[in-house]
């Protein structure tokens, strides 16, 4: 089988007046028929067959991209390197944020020993699933190709806001003293009542305004060089700041850890803004720390 998770193949994405529109996927029960008899063929390693099946479903059903990255792995399984590619890059011209033809794509130009462009394109998976542990894994391996020695740190604030009596609403704060700032912002839009309705928030939309105040928060921590050599976050934000890259941390940080489907949403030229805070900032972080939480919190 291959393996392909579906979660993310639910959607691809349109674009019309340049609105980005994520469209779930629908296919018919023919095509649904010839995609159960190409993952039979795989399972015999029948890859001929697999494709002609898989080509069958995506005729059929012309939105269903994932065909196209289905038939370049099956030119991948087969040692057919070259033409594998042709088939990514297919998948990626019709859906963009297929995180696994970005992903499978980047491994084969590694093995041809093209690491600048396997380098973009897994950087460019990351971002579209910010968390996928099998992207993280590759990443590693082709970084280390190019002599690059990737930091596994995240941002993480020293703080933890809680209800200390839910009925009352009186709200506990928890921080290391270093990140006070950071988290009374973080207190009031998490626990205050009405505050995001003030602030013209609708429920079940990403509030980006606090992420720009509790990135704002942190402007006074980077200035410290003590600081800086304590947290990999704030040493790589300041670099960001220096660079004019201050909204691309905080999408890549801050914003898609925790919500990495708002990058399917994102477009194009903003994902290689990302991309390359990624490459040009985040990467330069060889001598720093990961970042722990602090057991010793204190309490407000």
């Amino acid at each position: 089988c291959l393996n392909i998770p579906l979660r993310i193949y639910r959607k691809y994405r349109e674009i019309e007046k340049n609105t980005i529109l994520l469209v779930p996927y629908e296919f018919s029960k023919k095509a649904n028929m010839y995609l159960v008899q190409a993952e039979n063929y795989i399972k015999t390693k029948n890859y001929i067959k697999s494709r002609e099946y898989y080509q069958k479903a995506f005729d059929v059903s012309p939105k269903l991209f994932i065909c196209l990255t289905n038939i370049g792995q099956t030119y991948e399984k087969e040692g057919n390197i070259e033409e594998a590619i042709i088939w990514y890059k297919k998948a990626i011209e019709k859906n963009y944020i297929d995180f696994t033809a970005h992903h499978f794509l980047a491994n084969c130009y590694a093995q041809i020993g093209k690491i600048n462009e396997a380098i973009d394109h897994i950087t460019i998976a990351q971002i579209l699933d910010r968390n996928n542990s099998k992207i993280k894994k590759s990443t590693v391996n082709i970084f280390h190709k190019k002599g690059i020695t990737t930091k596994d740190w995240s941002f993480n604030p020293q703080c933890k806001i809680t209800y200390y009596d839910t009925l009352k609403k009186i709200v506990n704060v928890q921080y290391d003293y270093d990140w006070f700032d950071y988290s009374c912002v973080t207190a009031v839009w998490e626990k205050e009542p009405g505050y995001k309705k003030s602030r013209g928030i609708e429920k079940g939309k990403l509030p980006l305004i606090q992420f720009k105040e509790q990135m704002l928060s942190l402007i006074p921590m980077v200035k410290k060089e003590r600081l800086i050599k304590k947290y990999p976050e704030l040493f790589v934000l300041k670099k960001a700041i220096n660079n004019n890259f201050m909204k691309e941390y905080m999408f890549y940080e801050m914003i898609l850890p925790d919500y990495p489907e708002v990058a399917l949403q994102l477009s194009k030229e903003f994902i290689l803004d990302i991309k390359n805070y990624i490459l040009k900032v985040r990467q330069i972080t060889d001598s720093k720390k990961k970042s722990s939480r602090d057991n010793s919190l204190k309490k407000k």
